[in-house]
């Protein structure tokens, strides 16, 4: 009347491998070395891509108000797959931050023209009546080398000098999330 139940076997050697691998590759990535990935030529980040958040906090440490300019994208090595351009207005002394979903590529002050090519113009400070252009002169921050997901991007433009003399830099510090 009642017919013996088969016994499963759980797969073991390179037939379990090949489960695991079918299952996901995430899980295939969880399971061995970090590194294995990349060793059998894998890009981790297309594998697994990060989770979390990047938060870019523009910082206006000058004393007027001061319009950033700023673009990421998902590929550095493509623009053109996946960008945006974002600019934030920020009052004198004061900081305003945008929060990016990862997985997130590269990230730069400037913006990107309409062919992906990246722009220096990082900051607008609107001094009095003038308006001064602060370009930015250090290289885009890639993930993975210059940043991580949880980390905060912190650009900002200072004044260098005083008066009506005074001239305008920006800087970029990496906050470690970890």
């Amino acid at each position: 009347m009642f017919r013996k139940a088969k016994r499963l076997a759980w797969p073991t050697g390179l037939g379990g491998l090949v489960l695991i691998a079918a299952g996901g590759c995430g899980l295939l990535v969880d399971f061995f070395d970090p590194d294995l990935a990349g060793r059998l030529g894998l890009d981790p980040a297309t594998v697994k891509p990060q989770q979390g958040t990047v938060i870019v906090a523009f910082s206006n440490s000058t004393r007027y108000p001061a319009s950033f300019n700023a673009y990421w994208s998902r590929d550095a090595n493509n623009l053109a797959s996946y960008s945006r351009n974002f600019s934030v207005d920020v009052p004198s002394g004061n900081v305003r931050n945008e929060v990016l979903e990862c997985p997130v590529g590269v990230i730069s002050p400037g913006s990107l023209d309409a062919t992906f090519t990246p722009s220096a113009l990082a900051v607008v400070v609107q001094a009095g009546e003038e308006a001064a252009e602060v370009e930015y002169a250090g290289p885009p921050l890639i993930s993975g080398d210059g940043f991580f997901c949880g980390d905060v991007i912190e650009i900002r433009v200072s004044a260098i000098g005083t008066g009506d003399t005074a001239t305008y830099a920006v800087s970029v510090r990496v906050i470690r999330g970890r």
